[in-house]
């Protein structure tokens, strides 16, 4: 069930930015196949030209 909402969430949210004069959609994502699947389920597929960097900070 959860699932049909955010479909209809992204469906809805594309839809919105496409008539505002966007042509693309970047988002970030769990990097896991249960993600990967949901996502290209709706046609999204992964970027090869974007890195997602993280840093842990040490506590002082």
């Amino acid at each position: 069930m959860s699932e049909l909402k955010g479909k209809d969430f992204l469906k809805t949210l594309e839809q919105l930015i496409h008539e505002n004069g966007a042509s693309i959609i970047e988002l970030n994502s769990v990097n896991d196949e249960k993600h990967k699947h949901f996502y290209s389920k709706l046609s999204y597929y992964e970027t090869k030209n974007f890195v997602m960097m993280g840093k842990f900070l040490e506590e002082t």
